[in-house]
């Protein structure tokens, strides 16, 4: 529930950014009459609330790992208007065309039945561009459960198909579970390899090595503390490089919201061609925050013991 004051404050900054900005109003002016209202007022309202919510629960959940590592660090709290507006609304001045890889922005977003079923169901990922376009898409080859079944429990190696949807190109992911953390290695068309991402364990959350060993570059992409939804990449030289949030965004998906990640990179600081290993790094991110998730509802079912 969020907190009534607040958001009549955020809709007075959201009304005034509407009417201020001709490029955010015609977002929501799906009549074209220049006016919201009615139901495009309603979208408005309900997209700020979702963001509250969002807010609170990445807050809350900030300040219980921050009270894990015995800290009070305050949570810094901007406005809905102006993260609606840089994050959600504000148009690329120019659309990225050519492969995939080299692309800046991509979000991965789970499909399918697997959210629901597990390892019952292959997991599915539609890659997509920041307006919806489809760019590609993530196909798991096998069925995890069977998989692990088939040895005598243990957890299995997955390999998922990767496809560029513009150049046809297609990628492999290996992903290989390991003691003390999962990799996932990347091979291309030609069956040599061009990326890896290797999982070091920290003391709340881990953090993943991101290679492309067709440039030789390394990032590095781990969990801040007090924002348990966005991973930073970082460069060679710890500078921030990017971002993979995890969640609901952009209008068409504010009231799905589930099992996307949407990476943005600074192409400045990451070297070209290294979406591949990024997109690998988000699904690798994606399923140990399921099987996390898995183990806390289990927790809350049958106990710590």
């Amino acid at each position: 529930m969020v907190d009534a004051e607040r958001l009549r404050d955020e809709l007075k900054k959201m009304r005034a950014l509407i009417e201020s900005d001709a490029a955010v109003r015609a977002q929501f002016d799906r009549d074209g009459n220049g006016v919201i209202d009615g139901d495009e007022w309603e979208q408005v309202r309900q997209l700020v609330i979702r963001r509250l919510e969002r807010e609170q629960a990445d807050s809350v959940a900030g300040r219980q790992l921050a009270g894990e590592e015995g800290e009070d660090v305050p949570v810094v709290v901007g406005t809905v208007a102006a993260g609606v507006f840089d994050g959600d609304l504000r148009g690329r001045a120019v659309a990225e065309v050519g492969p995939l890889a080299s692309r800046t922005e991509v979000i991965v977003e789970e499909t399918g039945l697997a959210p629901l079923l597990g390892g019952l169901a292959r997991r599915n990922y539609a890659l997509r561009a920041p307006d919806g376009a489809l760019l590609g898409e993530v196909r798991q080859r096998e069925h995890e459960l069977v998989a692990s079944l088939q040895r005598g429990g243990l957890r299995p190696t997955l390999h998922f198909d990767v496809v560029d949807g513009a150049t046809g190109e297609q990628v492999t992911f290996r992903r290989d579970p390991e003691l003390f953390g999962d990799q996932i290695a990347i091979f291309g068309m030609g069956g040599g390899q061009i990326g890896h991402i290797a999982t070091k364990f920290g003391i709340l959350k881990p953090t993943f090595r991101v290679v492309s060993t067709f440039h030789g570059g390394t990032l590095t992409v781990k969990w801040p503390l007090l924002h348990p939804f966005t991973l930073h990449i970082l460069d060679a030289f710890d500078e921030p490089a990017g971002e993979i949030e995890r969640g609901w965004s952009g209008l068409g998906a504010f009231l799905t919201g589930a099992n996307r990640l949407h990476i943005r990179i600074d192409p400045e600081r990451v070297p070209k061609d290294f979406m591949w290993s990024l997109v690998a790094c988000a699904v690798l991110a994606e399923m140990g925050q399921e099987g996390a998730d898995k183990k806390a509802s289990l927790a809350g079912i049958f106990g710590d013991s």
